[in-house]
C-alpha cells in the first residue's frame, strides 16, 4: 500500500514537470504561489494595524438622467438612492477589517449629523480607536452624484482642521500606549489638517522605537517629512508634486523619479501607482513594473486606500515587498470593479487571483 502511494506521488510530480516543460512555466510553481497567497491571507486575522489620518464621510447619490434642465445646460438627475461610507483614513481602516484583521484608527471627526453618522459607520465595521471630536468644525464630507454608473459631479464640504496642542498630546499619548500591541503603523495623509510637522515626526519616531513597519499614503506637501519610512505609495501625480517636478510621461521617467524619491527620502520601499498602467515597485536593488490587474473599471474612488491597507497587511503578515504589491494590485482590481468607496474580502482576492 505504501509502495502504491509512493508511485502515485512520483507520477504526480512527473506530470507537473512535463506540464511545466510543455507550457513554458511551472505548474508546480503556480500551485506553490497560490498556496503562498492563501497562507498570507490566513495570517491577516492575527494582524492589528494602527491607522492615523484624515477622516472623511463619503456620500453617494445615484440616479438616472433622462433629460437636460430647461434652466441651464445641465443634466437632471432623478435620484433613486443615497448611501454613505467612511472615506479617507476611515476607508483604509474598513478595508483592513474587511480582510479579517483588527484596526485601531486615530483621527478627528467634526460636528453635525455627518460626524455622528461617521462614528456609527466605523463602529459597524468593527473599527475602534481614538476619535477626537471637534464640534466647531464640519465633518469633511465628499458628495458624489452618479447617473448610469458615471460620476457627474463631486461636492466637497470641508474646512481644514487645525490641530490643537491638546489634541496632539492626546494622539501622542495614545500612540505610545498602543504601539507595542499593533503589527504596523499606517499614515493616511490627505492634507486635511491632522498632520502637523511635529505630529508626523512623533508618529514616525514612536513606530521606530517600537520597531514597527511604517506605511504612508502621502500628501505631496509633506513628502520630506516621511524620511526613513518602510513603504510610500504615491500615485504618479503625487510623486511628481512631492518632488516639485513635472508629472512623468514615460516609464523611463517614472523610474528616474522613483530612484530619486528613494534616495532622498531613504524609504525602504516605494510603490508608484499608475492607474491603468499598473504600478512600479522600487526597492534597494530592484525595480519591477506590475501591469494593472483590473478587468473592468467602474469607479476608482478609494483604490489608493485599498492598496496601502492591503500592502501594509501583507508586510505585517511576513510577506515580501513584491508579494505586498501583487496582492494589493489584486485587491485594487476588485474594488475598481465596484461603484463607490468599496472594500475587498480575502475570498474576493483569492477568486480574482485565479482569473
Amino acid at each position: 500500500m505504501k509502495f502504491e502511494k509512493f508511485v502515485v506521488i512520483i507520477i504526480s510530480c512527473l506530470r507537473a514537470f512535463v506540464v511545466s516543460v510543455l507550457k513554458g512555466n511551472s505548474y508546480a510553481f503556480e500551485l506553490m504561489k497560490r498556496k503562498r497567497l492563501e497562507e498570507i491571507l490566513k495570517r491577516f486575522k492575527k494582524q492589528e494595524i494602527l491607522v492615523i489620518g484624515d477622516l472623511i464621510l463619503d456620500r453617494f447619490i445615484q440616479g438616472k438622467v433622462n433629460r437636460i434642465s430647461p434652466e441651464a445646460p445641465v443634466p437632471i438627475v432623478k435620484m433613486s438612492n443615497e448611501n454613505f461610507s467612511p472615506g479617507g483614513a476611515g476607508n483604509v481602516a474598513v478595508n483592513i477589517t474587511s480582510l479579517g484583521a483588527k484596526c485601531k484608527l486615530v483621527g478627528i471627526i467634526g460636528g453635525g449629523q455627518e460626524g455622528k453618522l461617521l462614528k456609527v459607520l466605523l463602529r459597524k465595521r468593527k473599527v475602534k480607536g481614538l476619535f477626537l471630536s471637534n464640534c466647531a468644525q464640519p465633518t469633511i464630507t465628499k458628495t458624489r452624484i452618479l447617473a448610469q454608473g458615471q460620476q457627474l459631479l463631486r461636492l466637497d464640504q470641508e474646512k481644514e482642521i487645525s490641530l490643537s496642542q491638546q489634541f496632539e498630546k492626546r494622539i501622542e499619548k495614545y500612540l505610545a500606549r498602543e504601539a507595542k500591541f499593533v503589527s504596523a503603523f499606517l499614515i493616511s495623509d490627505y492634507g486635511k489638517g491632522i498632520f502637523t510637522p511635529s505630529l508626523l515626526k512623533k508618529v514616525i519616531a514612536i513606530a521606530r522605537e517600537n520597531k514597527k513597519t511604517i506605511a504612508v499614503d502621502p500628501y505631496p506637501e509633506h513628502f520630506f517629512l516621511y524620511r526613513g519610512v518602510s513603504l510610500l505609495t504615491p500615485n504618479r501625480q503625487e510623486a511628481a508634486a512631492g518632488m516639485k517636478k513635472r508629472e512623468p510621461e514615460t516609464e523611463r521617467e517614472v523610474v528616474h523619479l522613483g530612484k530619486e524619491i528613494r534616495r532622498r527620502l531613504n524609504c525602504k520601499s516605494l510603490f508608484i501607482t499608475e492607474g491603468s498602467l499598473g504600478m512600479t515597485i522600487f526597492e534597494k536593488k530592484k525595480i519591477i513594473h506590475l501591469p494593472t490587474q483590473a478587468r473592468e473599471v467602474f469607479d476608482v474612488t478609494g483604490a489608493g486606500d485599498t492598496v496601502i491597507g492591503v500592502a501594509t497587511l501583507v508586510l505585517s503578515a511576513g510577506g515580501t515587498t513584491l508579494e505586498a504589491a501583487t496582492i494589493a494590485s489584486f485587491a485594487a482590481g476588485v474594488v475598481v470593479g465596484k461603484v463607490g468607496t468599496a472594500t475587498v474580502s480575502a475570498k474576493e482576492i483569492e477568486e480574482f487571483s485565479k482569473i
